[in-house]
């Protein structure tokens, strides 16, 4: 389970609202006025598929050694840089760097397998 949820749902929420953005400022330097709501919405299987996924990411994160997985969620959710999560921690930024990207490989190996035909997920 994810250490801090809540922030987790902040980052995809931010991160929502930078792609309505971007859309709306594509859409006028294309030209167009107004973009219906509707076109914004993602459908019902998109947001079944980001879910699958979330809970993808979920699994990995909670599958990661635990100093791996305070690292990421350090960075992360809470803003500490390399320097500060290595003082908290008691490892090198070296290792700190490690485990960010230990972190991020696992994401993307979830998510590919998954992605995979004839994957069993």
């Amino acid at each position: 389970m994810l250490e801090n949820p809540r922030a987790f749902l902040f980052q995809i929420a931010t991160n929502l609202g930078i792609d309505r953005v971007r859309r709306s400022q594509l859409a006028r330097r294309a030209g167009i006025e107004e973009i219906e709501e509707e076109s914004l919405s993602p459908a019902a299987e998109e947001t079944v598929s980001q879910r699958q996924s979330l809970e993808l990411i979920e699994q990995a994160l909670n599958a990661l050694p635990d100093k791996c997985r305070q690292a990421f969620v350090l960075h992360r959710f809470d803003g500490l840089s390399y320097a500060e999560i290595a003082v908290r921690l008691g490892v090198s930024q070296s290792m700190v760097e490690k485990y960010i990207i230990q972190a991020l490989k696992a994401f993307r190996v979830r998510l590919k397998a998954a992605e995979s035909p004839g994957s069993g997920s």
